[in-house]
């Protein structure tokens, strides 16, 4: 006697698949950033005196984070913008690397002397935030090589935040990491004895948006 068990219909179990995955990735896309509404009659600045960058490097296998700033960064407002989220548009950088600070005066010495000792230029790296095709990018010259680089943004209360992220084998950067990893081989060596340094760094932009609006 044959079987009449029905056969789940391949059509119906893709249909489904699909659905799921495209719920899936539109939930995830609308955590990722949280876009402000323009108010009319309402204008939106960066405030300079409310402006960081911040960098995480990475040592250990594990990839534990390490975070610095530059003490010496000089940023030019892009002006007045009619939204929030294009306040961000136009803001131009320059960055003196020997001025790294990591609140350890000896990790900052080698980092400053090992690692920008090798990178070009490094007491003016220079970059440009601009939106293209509806996204936000930043154009870096950094080591001699100026790159874009595709950047994530989101809005809270009045603060915006910028996120990027610079490997430096990208950059031509392979001596500088390891020559810090040299310096540092007992300071990046884990749990597993192994040394290491990650190449990529995430470069993260805090500003404070000042918002006028007309009476």
């Amino acid at each position: 006697m044959k079987s009449h068990v029905k056969t789940p219909s391949f059509k119906f179990t893709l249909k489904a698949a699909l659905f799921v995955f495209t719920f899936v990735a539109f939930s995830t896309n609308c955590k990722k950033q949280n876009y402000p509404v323009a108010e009319k009659g309402c204008t939106y600045v960066l405030d300079k005196e409310n402006i960081t960058l911040e960098w995480t490097a990475f040592k250990f296998t594990k990839k534990a984070g390490v975070k610095g700033s530059f003490s010496k960064t000089d940023f030019v407002l892009p002006g007045e913008k009619s939204d929030p989220a294009s306040a961000l548009d136009g803001l131009t950088f320059t960055i003196d690397a020997t001025s790294v600070s990591t609140g350890n005066p000896g990790r900052d010495e080698k980092i400053k002397n090992t690692f920008f000792g090798k990178i070009e230029n490094a007491e003016s790296i220079s970059g440009r935030v601009f939106l293209k095709d509806s996204v936000l990018t930043t154009t870096l010259l950094y080591n001699g090589l100026e790159k874009e680089l595709n950047s994530t943004w989101n809005f809270e209360n009045d603060q915006v935040y910028l996120s990027t992220v610079i490997d430096n084998f990208q950059w031509n950067g392979n001596s500088a990491v390891e020559a810090l990893n040299e310096a540092c081989y007992t300071e990046h060596t884990g749990e597993d004895n192994i040394s290491k340094l990650w190449p990529d760094v995430e470069i993260k932009v805090t500003a404070t948006v000042i918002k006028t609006c007309n009476e």
